[in-house]
């Protein structure tokens, strides 16, 4: 700490140059025609001759000589006349010799022995002095008083007086000392101790503080620079204005001193106190000045060089200072300020980022003085320097070892200075050393801790630095709410403080919190404050990053714009520049504004290829056209990343994307390349895998079944196993079944099942393989079942319906593929059971209505057409129903409706429901088979002629030429005739059922009914061939047994 300027000093000192005058008045007193020396030297003998020769040497002021010849008479002569004064002689020789205390014993040896003596009164004054020079202020208080009071008059007292006072001041009793001197300067104006007198009662004056009249005393002394206490004087009035804090008028006031008294031994003193009183008034470079001269003095050096140090540091220039300091501490290494000298040279260091040599000279204080006053903040510091010495080394061991020296001193810290004020600073450099470690482990860790600190200190500064570093570990976890929350007050104080705030940087670390919590406009206002208080702060950058990013987020891109503006005018070489640039154009981007995207991609862009964040914004400016659908120049930029960049981690994707931009810019042949490099180049990735995928797609789309199909078999060669592999074999499959090429497709559903037997696509799989048995059991030549097939299908679709692991759908499929599979065989009773499992297990199913249809078909083929009618009606009644039209069955339902009604002998209905049919769709393609029906209901009720014309419009529909339904309608016609007994006309009719078609079950009868005709006709021999022929022909047939016993009946009439 500053040394104060010394305020008492010994003042017996200055008062011993009066010794000997007082000594010659003494001897001047004795009194006339007596001499002290007895009777004359006629009456010598040895004796006298030994007390002449020793008053000889005193008068002579040879006080050793004096003392031993007074000593030597004493001794041989205890009795002798002259005893007495050789007594007295010898007690002032031996004040003159400073001896204070034998002279005070043979002093008042002589005033007790002889009272009356005239020379009482010296002696009594003499015993009083040697007391105050003895320090026996009590004792010299009463001598002095005793001899003022039997010699008021004695020519001493103009000494007695002022010694006295001297001697009360310095036993505390100021008001005392003050009297004294104030007579003594009244009784002797012009006296020899005046100025001593004056001096004293301004001490006096200063003991009483009663500085004024103090300071008036010694202007009054310093006024008479002849004066032996002038420049005593002027240094306690620079002394006095000191501690009154009059800094300024206290160092003019010493420098006085040396301009006024430039010989005075008070120079040096005054140098050095005129250095603190510059100090104290912040005036650095005189106080450095004045240290500097202060320092020749030897005694003064160590004091001086610290405080010069001290000064120089205090101007700000710590080089400067580390320098004196660095050279105090060398010179006065074993004085004991040099504690100090070594601290502060170790904080310059400190300050000036030398964190190596601070953090030695911080851990030598700690070992040097252990238990010194600089102790715990020497170990302080020393973790402080080793944690800056981390936090800026590059070298990763360096900074794992000065990890460790921080740690190691906070923990001697907290083993070795337990009561320490700084014990809570010292808790927060070890969460901050935990945070510098790095894993999350040790932030959380450094949570805790300064969780901690929050909560105990009461110490409100202490607390927001627990709460700035809280938040610097929440935000290293991400914890941004808690960042928020923590930093809270921190920032409110920040904002009541301003720019000289400790924690102005917590607005940065604010905002940048508050923007991940998209929290923009109060990020906006944290970062705005930064830049208002500290235009040129450490992290103006990243307060113009915060701040334009928060913009962008509320799309506000022209406000985002003028930030960066701003900040790439204040800070143009600002690394954070073209990455924030960057984020903004991301920004923009997840925002859908693709034109502010484009333009901050390319500043990027235009920033050159060194830049880390040009392959990036390539990529952007890429994305940002695709997206504006601009997809040609999308695919020129993706196509350049790939050229140029071609092992950047964004390559792949950029391949990817230059295949899709040809594909949905229509360049189908250029994707299809694109994609298959993109494959080729980057895989095995996943990429790669979509590049291979998109390349066998738009082959697809190419219509390029052969080289997608391989490309489809190359992906998975590639990528075995990769996710959705039953996807891809479905899709595969797919492809090759939409081309036609089923085999394939077989082949490929089968590795579905084989490689994916769980899949949820496996059940399809096998449907489809099912389908593909269905499809291949009709033979494309003639149309025959191929039986193995078909049960074969049926049996997959039995199964599939009935197995629990399929879907819905597959179940629901499977149940129509097997009504329909019935319907083939005619196997009514099953396609009834199939319909009914439908309808029961799938009542809302996607099948209702072919459930529907096929019951009642089952229904209708089994006789039962009431039930069948039952079903039908509302399936007629829905023919508005677009999805009804859609059904390749519907229109059987007026069929089967008529025929149904038929059955019922309800012919009105039959004609209401063709009726109906023609008007829904008189070119339906199956309208033919309901007027068949027609024909037979208008034939059932005898009307031949309108029969005959509705079955000649069957036979003529070009849906019903040479079809079954045709040949059954000839018949009919024939019928017609037959009933109207116009036998040759039916016969005619009935010969063209076996001519024109080729359906057994209508020729047979046709046959068998041709016979009957002839018969009618007598035409024996003709009735002989028919019977034969029908017999012939359809031997198995129902008409060929009918027609045997005829034929012998005919054969017999042939005969006659």
């Amino acid at each position: 700490m500053m040394q104060t300027p010394r305020k008492n000093e010994r003042r017996h000192g200055a008062w011993r140059c009066w010794i000997t005058l007082i000594a010659a008045i003494a001897l001047l007193a004795i009194p006339t025609g007596q001499s002290m020396f007895g009777p004359q030297v006629a009456h010598a003998d040895q004796a006298a001759d030994d007390y002449a020769a020793a008053v000889g040497f005193y008068k002579q002021s040879r006080w050793g000589l004096a003392e031993e010849a007074f000593k030597k008479f004493l001794k041989n002569n205890a009795k002798h006349d002259r005893a007495p004064f050789a007594r007295l002689y010898l007690g002032l020789s031996l004040t003159n010799l400073e001896k204070y205390d034998e002279a005070r014993t043979i002093l008042r040896a002589f005033v007790k022995d002889f009272p009356a003596n005239a020379q009482v009164p010296q002696a009594m004054y003499r015993v009083a002095e040697s007391s105050y020079f003895l320090d026996d202020l009590k004792g010299a208080e009463a001598e002095f008083t005793a001899f003022l009071a039997k010699s008021p008059e004695d020519a001493l007292r103009e000494y007695a007086l002022p010694y006295l006072a001297d001697t009360q001041l310095r036993l505390g009793k100021p008001d005392a000392a003050a009297a004294n001197f104030q007579q003594s300067i009244k009784l002797f104006p012009q006296g020899k101790l005046l100025e001593d007198s004056r001096w004293g009662l301004a001490k006096s004056f200063d003991a009483q503080q009663k500085f004024p009249e103090a300071l008036v005393l010694y202007r009054e002394i310093t006024a008479n620079r002849a004066g032996v206490r002038a420049a005593q004087a002027q240094l306690q009035i620079a002394s006095r204005l000191f501690e009154q804090k009059d800094f300024a008028n206290a160092a003019k006031a010493y420098t006085d001193l040396e301009k006024n008294f430039p010989e005075s031994k008070y120079v040096p003193t005054s140098r050095l106190n005129a250095g603190y009183a510059f100090y104290e008034f912040k005036d650095f470079k005189a106080a450095t000045t004045q240290f500097e001269l202060a320092a020749k003095e030897p005694e003064q050096a160590p004091a001086a060089s610290y405080w010069r140090g001290m000064s120089q540091k205090q101007t700000g220039d710590l080089p400067g200072a580390s320098a004196i300091l660095k050279a105090a501490f060398e010179a006065h290494s074993q004085n004991p300020i040099a504690e100090q000298v070594l601290f502060q040279w170790a904080d310059c260091e400190l300050r000036l980022s030398q964190f190596d040599s601070a953090e030695l000279h911080f851990a030598d204080v700690a070992k040097r003085w252990p238990q010194g006053q600089w102790a715990d903040d020497a170990l302080y510091f020393a973790g402080e320097a080793a944690l800056q010495r981390a936090n800026r080394t590059a070298n990763a061991e360096t900074r794992i070892a000065a990890i460790q020296a921080a740690e190691g001193y906070t923990k001697q810290f907290a083993a070795t200075q337990p009561n320490s004020g700084l014990k809570f600073y010292n808790d927060l450099l070890r969460g901050r050393v935990l945070l510098a470690r790095g894993s999350d482990a040790d932030a959380t860790a450094a949570i805790e801790l300064f969780k901690g600190i929050v909560g105990s200190t009461q110490r409100p500064q202490t607390q927001l630095q627990a709460r700035y570093h809280l938040a610097r570990a929440q935000q290293k976890l991400k914890q941004h709410a808690a960042v928020i929350e923590t930093l809270t007050p921190v920032i409110e104080q920040v904002r009541k403080e301003g720019a000289a705030s400790e924690f102005i940087d917590s607005l940065v670390m604010f905002a940048s919190s508050l923007l991940v919590e998209k929290k923009n406009p109060e990020a906006v206002t944290a970062a705005t404050d930064y830049i208002r208080l500290i235009p040129k702060g450490e992290q103006l950058d990243q307060a113009f990053v915060s701040k334009a990013l928060a913009e962008a987020n509320q799309k506000q891109f022209d406000v985002a714009k003028q930030s960066m503006t701003q900040l790439k005018a204040v800070l143009p070489n600002s690394p954070l520049i073209v990455r924030t640039t960057l984020q903004l154009a991301e920004a923009a981007y997840s925002q859908k504004q693709f034109d502010a995207s484009l333009e901050w991609y390319a500043v990027v862009v235009a920033a050159g290829p060194q830049s880390s964040h040009f392959v990036p914004a390539l990529s952007g400016q890429a994305w940002s056209q695709f997206e504006k659908k601009q997809f040609k120049p999308a695919a020129e930029i993706f196509s350049q990343l790939v050229k140029e960049f071609p092992q950047h981690a964004l390559a792949p994707e950029a391949a990817f994307k230059l295949g899709e931009s040809l594909q949905l810019d229509n360049q189908l042949e250029a994707a299809a390349k694109a994609f298959g490099e993109a494959f080729e180049s980057y895989s095995p990735g996943n990429y790669g895998y979509l590049a291979g995928l998109e390349a066998a797609r738009t082959l697809r789309r190419l219509n390029k079944a052969a080289e997608a199909d391989a490309a489809y078999e190359k992906l998975l060669v590639k990528f075995p196993k990769p996710q959705n592999l039953d996807k891809l074999f479905d899709e595969w499959a797919l492809l090759n079944y939409e081309a036609g090429r089923f085999e394939r497709s077989d082949a490929i559903f089968k590795r579905l099942i084989a490689e994916t037997p769980t899949s949820e696509l496996a059940d399809n799989a096998r449907f489809s393989l099912a389908e593909s048995d269905l499809l291949s059991s009709v033979n494309p030549d003639d149309g025959s079942v191929i039986v193995a097939k078909l049960e074969s299908a049926k049996a997959a679709f039995q199964k599939l319906e009935q197995d629990p692991k399929s879907d819905v759908d597959v179940q629901q499929d499977s149940l129509w593929r097997l009504m329909q599979i019935a319907e083939q065989q005619k196997l009514w009773d099953e396609m009834a059971k199939s319909a009914t499992s439908l309808r029961t297990r799938f009542a809302e199913g996607s099948h209702k209505s072919d459930a529907a249809f096929y019951l009642a078909l089952s229904h209708l083929q089994r006789q039962q057409s009431e039930l069948a009618l039952e079903l039908l009606k509302p399936l007629a009644a829905a023919k508005a129903d677009p999805a009804m039209r859609d059904k390749d069955w519907f229109p059987r339902v007026f069929v089967l409706l008529a025929e149904s009604q038929w059955q019922k002998k309800n012919y009105a209905d039959v004609i209401a429901t063709v009726s109906d049919f023609r008007a829904w769709d008189a070119k339906n393609r199956l309208l033919y088979q309901a007027e068949e029906t027609l024909g037979r209901a208008y034939k059932s009720q005898g009307k031949f002629d309108e029969a005959r014309a509705v079955f000649k419009q069957v036979i003529d529909d070009p849906n019903g030429k040479r079809t079954e339904t045709a040949a059954k309608a000839q018949l009919m016609i024939a019928e017609t005739h037959y009933l109207q007994k116009d036998y040759k006309a039916a016969l005619e009719s009935y010969l063209k059922v076996d001519i024109l078609y080729d359906f057994p079950e209508w020729q047979a009868p046709a046959l068998f009914q041709a016979g009957a005709c002839d018969e009618q006709l007598g035409d024996w021999p003709q009735v002989v061939r028919d019977y034969e022929s029908l017999i012939a022909k359809f031997p198995k047939s129902e008409w060929a047994e009918k027609a045997k016993p005829r034929l012998e009946t005919a054969k017999q009439n042939a005969k006659k």
